[in-house]
């Protein structure tokens, strides 16, 4: 606090600086006090953020998905100007690829943060990686305009959060990849039926499959040697089939009933 005086017949006394020192130590007081406030009201907006992404993260296992949420919300919770999502490849010595970003126009996905800070005019960014047990997931770079910085007391939320995004990416790709295995272990099994099916057709001979679950698994079109028709039989549970008097099952396959 600086005072001026232009009354040249009065100059300052002892009193009067005593009580200017009063003032700034009060206003010194005041200005912390805002500070600290302002800085209470951002961390309590950035773990608020932080706990409405959690439910979005655990709420899917679509990878696109997880991948949009985590840059949409990363920008809140470190209230940042710009934040890009890098997954590692296949091979673990490949480079790391951009596949999401947030609040950063005309960036190739080529591009590192460093190359990003200095084409797309950031002041400077925080990277974090993405690690879920032994295994790198990616990273998470959060970008800053200037005037802008990462404050590092904010360290707990944002390593909280790259913990819950690595756990998110690795759920989502865990279930991609089962996912995959059993489209293609149904596809071998369809494959398998319609060569069956093939087969089966072709013979001279009635032949009815029936499943462990007691279902009509297949069922080829010369059953109706004894009467029967194929496709009121296929995937009927044989029990259902025996208890309908006019088919007479039994009795038509040679059973007594």
């Amino acid at each position: 606090i600086a005072v001026r005086s232009d009354d040249i017949r009065r100059p300052f006394t002892e009193d009067d600086q005593r009580l200017l020192m009063i003032v700034a130590a009060s206003a010194s007081v005041a200005i912390d006090n805002a500070q600290l406030y302002e800085l209470q009201i951002s961390r309590a907006a950035r773990v608020s953020a932080l706990n409405r992404t959690l439910p979005l993260l655990t709420g899917t296992l679509a990878l696109d998905t997880v991948q949009q949420t985590i840059v949409t919300a990363a920008g809140d919770i470190l209230q940042s100007d710009g934040v890009a999502l890098y997954l590692q490849g296949d091979d673990a010595m490949s480079a790391m690829q951009m596949v999401a970003s947030n609040g950063l126009s005309q960036i190739d996905e080529t591009w590192t943060p460093d190359e990003i800070v200095k084409r797309a005019g950031k002041d400077t960014y925080l990277g974090l990686d993405l690690v879920v047990g032994n295994e790198r997931m990616g990273g998470l770079a959060f970008f800053f305009n200037k005037g802008n910085t990462y404050n590092e007391e904010d360290a707990p939320i944002a390593l909280a959060f790259a913990a819950q995004a690595a756990q998110a990416i690795h759920n989502a790709k865990q279930y991609t990849i089962t996912d995959r295995a059993l489209e293609q272990q149904m596809r071998r099994v369809t494959e398998t039926r319609d060569r069956l099916q093939v087969i089966l057709d072709t013979m001279m001979a009635g032949i009815l499959m029936i499943d462990c679950d007691g279902v009509v698994a297949l069922a080829n079109p010369r059953v109706d040697l004894i009467g029967l028709q194929a496709d009121d039989l296929n995937n009927q549970p044989i029990d259902m089939l025996l208890e309908k008097p006019d088919l007479r099952l039994a009795e038509r396959m040679g059973f007594e009933s």
